[in-house]
């Protein structure tokens, strides 16, 4: 079985180093630069151009990436689609997340220096973080703004688009989240696995755990 990854906002690649060694024959995709006005699920049909998948395949998402998995998965005839650390639909997010939708899609400008003002506290954060944090860290600060800006503003329009309600006919999809993500609390989802004391990086954290999942789901 391959696992195809897709990863999250602000991260690339590099972030499934430990499940790419792990899994033989697993791929994680790069990302490619959106369009100037683009949905979630064109970008995705865009994105699933660069991938080759096997006969059997997996694609599992975190984060913003678990919000492309499924149209991934429908794309490439996938077995399964997994998420970690994300939602299957807007209902899932917290209420506040509503503040995100005009600040994202009307007011981009505000969002363009909230980034700015995170990605210098992330910079600042970086003289003091662990040793297995300092990676997704610096994939966060080399990540381009605008293309940070542009996904933030596709999330929320699916998130919140009346007429989005996960109602097409994807994959099975397995919700795996940590117990203590405060971005996205498990409490707002109904996840198939909470791994207990994991947080929104429960790939890094929890790593054999997550594992030991990806090889569970495969058997189903």
């Amino acid at each position: 079985m391959q696992f195809i990854f897709v990863p999250g906002l602000g991260a690339d690649s590099r972030i499934f180093e430990k499940e790419l060694s792990s899994l033989p024959d697993s791929a994680a995709i790069d990302w490619i630069e959106p369009l100037p006005v683009e949905r979630l699920e064109e970008y995705a049909k865009r994105l699933v151009q660069t991938v080759t998948p096997s006969s059997r395949c997996i694609v599992v998402g975190l984060s913003f990436g678990g919000m492309l998995a499924p149209y991934i998965a429908k794309e490439i005839q996938a077995e399964r689609c997994i998420l970690l650390s994300s939602v299957k639909s807007g209902k899932e997010f917290p209420r506040w997340y509503r503040l995100g939708y005009p600040l994202f899609v009307y007011f981009t400008w505000i969002a363009y220096v909230l980034i700015l003002l995170s990605k210098l506290a992330a910079l600042i954060a970086l003289l003091a973080v662990p040793t297995k944090y300092k990676t997704v860290f610096h994939q966060f600060l080399q990540s381009p703004t605008w293309r940070m800006v542009s996904f933030m503003k596709m999330m929320f329009v699916w998130a919140y688009d009346a007429s989005n309600r996960n109602e097409e006919p994807f994959p099975a999809i397995t919700q795996i989240h940590g117990a203590n993500d405060w971005i996205i609390p498990a409490k707002n989802t109904n996840a198939d696995l909470i791994i207990p004391q994991a947080g929104h990086l429960l790939l890094l954290t929890h790593t054999e755990e997550l594992l030991n999942a990806l090889l569970d789901a495969a058997k189903e």
